[in-house]
């Protein structure tokens, strides 16, 4: 149904756009988790073109795909707590990037292989979701909840394309000729990865909204309202 070399390749190359603009449209400040989530889509990026260039998937480039995969969602959550003023400790990345290239790289089934690597990416994705919809729950909804939707979609589409490797004589035959179901799938991966982009994006104008009306009610100097705030 469709050609995943070129859907891959396709969403690399978006990925490495919105990592350019989104970080040099911040400046390269840091502020409210910017950076990291910028340095995840191009982490993304490099392991999508990764897999896009492979004719058929391998034990090897399988294990360091997946690895970046989860640096990036890694990435992402600490970007998620960054817009909270907290920190993801530092060895968490490097955790979980081990947790998932070691045991995919030592198998030589490509079914387990897939079905560990959605199982675990599937969870990160989930746990995700659960961090978007709760992080700042007083504040906008619309980002809010396209956000855990995004990361929910692509949990679940990850969860099933496991499963589904497991199940079948020829695991990679879903990657050389996806059926319509399969198929699905990855458009829904795809397309909840780039509208997660978006969703940030906008988490991010409610903050810079936010934060300009504040101060344009304060006074610099004693933090208390002005005359603005009482009009």
């Amino acid at each position: 149904m469709i050609h995943l070399p070129t859907l891959w390749a396709f969403l690399s190359l978006a990925d490495g756009i919105l990592a350019a603009a989104v970080g040099f449209g911040a400046g390269m400040r840091g502020k409210n988790g910017v950076v990291p989530w910028s340095a995840s889509l191009a982490v993304r990026s490099l392991a999508l073109f990764l897999i896009a260039s492979q004719v058929e998937p391998r034990a090897g480039a399988l294990a360091v795909a997946g690895g970046l995969l989860a640096l990036s969602r890694t990435l992402q959550a600490g970007a998620l707590l960054a817009g909270d003023r907290r920190a993801l400790p530092a060895w968490v990345h490097s955790a979980m990037v081990a947790a998932v290239t070691v045991p995919i790289a030592i198998t030589r089934d490509a079914s387990s292989a897939l079905l560990f690597g959605g199982l675990v990416l599937g969870t990160l994705l989930a746990a995700l979701a659960l961090l978007a919809w709760q992080r700042s729950r007083g504040q906008g909804g619309f980002p809010r909840v396209l956000l855990a939707a995004c990361y929910a979609v692509a949990a679940c589409a990850f969860v099933e394309r496991g499963v589904a490797a497991a199940l079948v004589a020829d695991p990679l035959r879903a990657f050389d000729a996806p059926d319509t179901v399969q198929s699905a799938a990855f458009l829904l991966m795809a397309a909840a990865a780039v509208a997660s982009s978006f969703a940030f994006l906008l988490r991010q104008k409610e903050h810079a909204e936010a934060w300009a009306l504040r101060h344009a009610t304060l006074d610099p100097l004693t933090g208390a309202y002005d005359r603005t705030a009482f009009r």
